[in-house]
């Protein structure tokens, strides 16, 4: 066994005899997520060695023990150490030198350089690195990527008041705009084929990820807004294609967190529809209401990011992001059955079975191939390959497997069947907002104020989803500047009569994850994947952006996509919305034996009856956003929909969990339970 030699470059030997000494003696070793560090004393040696091995796959050595009790985590790191047997007075002994470098590979940023560390000095660089870290005075403190210099990124605290007009705006502007930076969002993982690849793969699921909603909810925006003696909507598929793929283009070149993604989605394709039903009732014209609604919720959020107004984003936490979370997931289910059971109820037989199966077969497919990277069949390569690639593999392969039925009915994809680039309806692209009568653009104020919350909080907890610190991005966040943009394509829209878009999920924390290197590991009784290296990058939104502007010229392309396809898509988004949810697996905790859970797990911290009360609220509150939320889609013409409340109920649950929640659980037990 070869080990690591002095300052000297001195090299050791172990002999077989030694060896088997070591093995005889082995009884000792430090246990972590991803790593094993084994040491043992003999008499072969006179001093402490140590040896570092990275495996090239991780593998069960049989050492670390999982949530059931037996082995099966891998571990990627082996680090052995092996000393005298006499006590060493002048140096540390065996037993200290392993909890050293056990510490080592505690540490996130060190594991990560080792994990890509290409020869030795490099990992000595990591060592001096971590040491450096560990005698700064801001132990919190983010290291940037090793070829940007540290450029103005400690800004302070994220969610703290600059205490003047734009400031934190200007902050995020000096920090995201400076040069080495941003020139680092576009040069990042362009020098390795597996950066590379990443990249292509995360392109391409992110093409299917917005594309395949944008057309469905344009198609709502279409029926929605159908004038009487129309046949096609003001705001159809084609303008919902091209305002993604514009407003998509410009956030990602100039926003401050570019892995956000923004698309329109379900809550603003029901607030157009309860605009459109207002503007009926009462017979004033749509567009330029439509207009007026997003100048007004453009002035809102303009004012919200002068006063810094974004800081108070802080105050929604785990709490309210799980609800909100699972409320998205619920939506996506609902928009897999609704559906399938209309088909049920007016298609025939063949065209429901058929629909079903391709809807079904479609989720679980992409969701096997994207898990396969965890499974040990195939290379690592292979593995990794498919599992990036996966939704765009099932979307390609049901699409094809519907032709072989092509008799049998079932609903397509709905495309723009309009020649050039005319609007849907014939009506001219800019909206002419002068033909709007006072008492409209009053009215407009009231609806702009209403959405200009939905966007505040859609904007800011999607960026809180990928800003998290177990995504460990590097370059700091931009939530006023991303604010900013957000709200200037909200006046870009409304001038074209393009529908709004703003940050969404899931999409914009799986965007961040799909960059992202990742290892599957064991903390506290609970298996997860844990980030090893993130990507921050503009080139993904950009190109899967144009790439959308461009199926425009391929709608006969797009029109192979069976909608059951997209529905089971929509599947696949629920269950990766619903995985790694606190909220959903302590809801799982009602059917598990709380015996089997191992002793550090965090539910052994909080009494059972605590856990299930926490849920209960959680779960009640859930149910609250859900029958608030349903409102948008009761069918009839109301003047006013309780559904446009639903920004204040979400805002309702920060005072809950800041306020109520403490009534009930101490500090330890909220801590815990999130």
């Amino acid at each position: 066994v070869a080990f690591a030699g002095d300052e000297t470059g001195e090299s050791n030997e172990l002999t077989e005899s030694s060896a088997a000494e070591a093995e005889r003696f082995w009884t000792r070793s430090i246990q972590g997520p991803g790593y094993v560090v084994a040491f043992a004393e003999v008499d072969a040696v006179e001093e402490v060695k140590v040896a570092v091995a990275r495996l090239a796959t991780p593998a069960d050595l049989g050492t670390a023990v999982n949530a059931d009790g037996g082995g099966g985590i891998l571990v990627r790191f082996v680090v052995l150490v092996l000393g005298p047997v006499k006590e060493l007075k002048t140096i540390k002994n065996t037993a200290e030198t392993a909890m050293t470098f056990a510490s080592l590979f505690a540490d996130d940023t060190f594991y990560a350089d080792a994990w890509e560390a290409r020869e030795e000095g490099e990992v000595r660089k990591a060592v001096r690195a971590f040491v450096a870290r560990e005698t700064e005075v801001d132990e919190n403190a983010v290291p940037m990527p090793r070829h940007i210099d540290a450029v103005t990124l400690d800004d302070g605290d994220q969610f703290k008041h600059s205490g003047r007009l734009f400031g934190g705006l200007m902050m995020d502007i000096r920090r995201k705009y400076n040069w080495k930076l941003y020139k680092s969002d576009y040069t990042d993982g362009m020098t390795d084929i597996r950066g590379i690849l990443k990249y292509v793969g995360a392109t391409a699921w992110l093409f299917f990820a917005v594309l395949l909603p944008c057309v469905a909810f344009g198609a709502v925006n279409n029926d929605n807004t159908i004038l009487p003696g129309d046949t096609k909507g003001q705001i159809g598929v084609l303008e919902t294609l091209i305002g993604q793929s514009i407003c998509g283009v410009i956030f990602h070149m100039f926003a401050g967190q570019p892995l956000v993604i923004v698309r329109t989605t379900g809550p603003l394709a029901a607030f157009i529809n309860v605009l459109f039903s207002w503007s009926e009732s009462l017979e004033i014209e749509f567009l330029p209401f439509y207009c007026w609604t997003g100048l007004w919720t453009c002035l809102f959020l303009l004012i919200v990011v002068a006063l810094d107004a974004c800081v108070y984003i802080k105050y929604v936490g785990a709490f309210t992001e799980e609800i909100f979370a699972l409320l998205i997931a619920g939506i996506f289910v609902q928009e897999f059955l609704k559906p399938l059971i209309d088909v049920a109820k007016n298609g025939s037989t063949d065209t429901f079975l058929l629909s079903f199966l391709l809807a079904l077969c479609t989720f679980l497919v992409a969701y096997v191939l994207v898990e396969f990277k965890k499974s040990f069949l195939l290379r690592p390569f292979l593995r990794t390959l498919l599992s990036d690639f996966g939704v765009p593999i099932s979307v390609i392969l049901f699409s094809g497997i519907r032709q072989i039925w092509d008799e049998i009915p079932i609903e397509m994809m709905p495309v723009p069947d309009q020649p050039g680039l005319s609007t849907s309806s014939g009506r001219p692209w800019f909206v002419h907002f002068w033909d709007a009568s006072v008492e409209s653009v009053f009215l407009a104020m009231l609806s702009g104020l209403i959405l200009s919350m939905l966007f505040f909080l859609d904007q800011n907890i999607s960026a809180n989803f990928v800003n998290r610190k177990e995504n460990k991005m590097k370059k700091g966040s931009g939530y006023h500047l991303d604010m900013l943009i957000a709200a200037l394509l909200v006046a870009g829209c409304s001038l074209f009569g393009l529908p709004w878009v703003h940050g969404s999920l899931p999409q914009s924390p799986m965007h961040a994850r799909a960059l992202a290197d990742v290892e599957e590991v064991e903390l506290h009784g609970r298996r997860y994947e844990r980030v090893i290296r993130s990507r921050e990058t503009r080139i993904t939104g950009i190109v899967c952006h144009i790439l959308i502007g461009l199926s425009i010229l391929a709608t006969e392309v797009l029109a192979y996509i069976p909608m059951p396809v997209v529905w089971g898509f929509f599947l696949y988004l629920a269950v990766a919305t619903v995985s790694g949810n606190d909220m959903w697996d302590r809801c799982l905790l009602v059917f598990t034996q709380a015996e089997k859970l191992p002793s550090n797990h965090y539910i052994r911290r909080v009494p059972i009856k605590k856990v299930h009360l926490f849920t209960l609220i959680q779960v009640l509150l859930f149910a609250l956003l859900w029958l608030v939320k349903s409102n948008f889609y009761i069918p009839g013409d109301p003047v006013f929909n309780a559904g446009l409340l639903f920004p204040l109920v979400v805002a309702s649950f920060i005072p809950i969990r800041m306020y109520l929640m403490p009534r009930w659980f101490s500090k330890t037990e909220l801590d815990a339970l999130g």
